[in-house]
């Protein structure tokens, strides 16, 4: 092999070594993006990375760009910021974790409702201790009547904002256990299957419209709720119900 041709095998082979170098490269930052749950694009791929990334510790943002069809509960531990555009929809019936004993009516009637056996109904979204959730953006929650939406466990706190939507609970669209807080800053909780929204907490109602609760009020509150914007509205037998605790009204309206 003469000189010219060595040089231009040894150039051939640094060619391919760099071209491998750059495919192990790609490979190693794809590789990195699944493990830290999102797309190459860094969005959200499918409900599991939404699962995982949910339940790790830690605080995270994820963006939606699309629907995301979900069949567990999500369990929320440390500070989560759900944003974007996309729905996040509950496709499977959580019966197993129903009470079996009470009928499809159970609980309706605000002097019979009991915060904490509601606080033990299955939820799509459950915010551990301590724990935290924002809901902004254009994100929609849809349970479609197969669970709640949010329960809110002790010294947790859920925040919903922007645009975002939380409809179809099953039993209620949100429920915030004692020492739990919530701020309805914005968006809308929609067409609650008996009440749309079960305080046990201290709520802040500042911006977001709350409507419809199909059997009983609208909100229901064993808490102290504030409120000084939003709507609160279309409950079929109460707008507010105050079984104990505070309702206090500043600005805003209840109609």
């Amino acid at each position: 092999m003469d000189t010219k041709q060595k040089k231009s095998s040894k150039k051939a082979k640094w060619i391919i070594l760099v071209c491998l170098l750059l495919v192990l490269a790609i490979a190693g930052t794809v590789v990195a993006m699944v493990l830290k749950n999102l797309a190459p694009d860094g969005r959200l791929a499918n409900d599991a990375q939404l699962v995982r990334l949910l339940a790790k510790e830690g605080d995270a943002t994820i963006t939606l760009d699309k629907d995301i069809l979900v069949d567990e509960p999500l369990v929320v531990n440390g500070n989560k910021t759900i944003e974007g555009s996309g729905s996040i929809i509950l496709i499977t019936d959580f019966e197993a974790a129903w009470p079996k004993d009470k009928n499809s009516s159970w609980g309706v009637g605000c002097t019979e409702l009991k915060a904490e056996e509601a606080e033990k109904l299955p939820a799509l979204f459950n915010i551990g201790d301590g724990a935290s959730l924002t809901l902004g953006g254009d994100v929609t929650v849809d349970t479609e009547k197969r669970a709640n939406g949010v329960l809110v466990g002790k010294n947790g706190s859920f925040t919903i904002t922007g645009n975002a939507v939380v409809k179809n609970g099953r039993y209620a669209n949100l429920v915030v256990e004692e020492n739990a807080t919530a701020l309805l800053a914005g968006g809308e909780l929609l067409d609650g299957g008996a009440y749309n929204l079960i305080n046990n907490g201290n709520m802040e109602l500042t911006g977001t419209n709350v409507s419809g609760a199909e059997t009983g009020a609208t909100v229901y509150t064993l808490g102290t709720v504030t409120q000084s914007g939003g709507t609160v509205a279309n409950g079929s037998v109460h707008n507010v119900y105050v079984a104990a605790g505070s309702f206090t009204m500043t600005g805003g309206t209840n109609t």
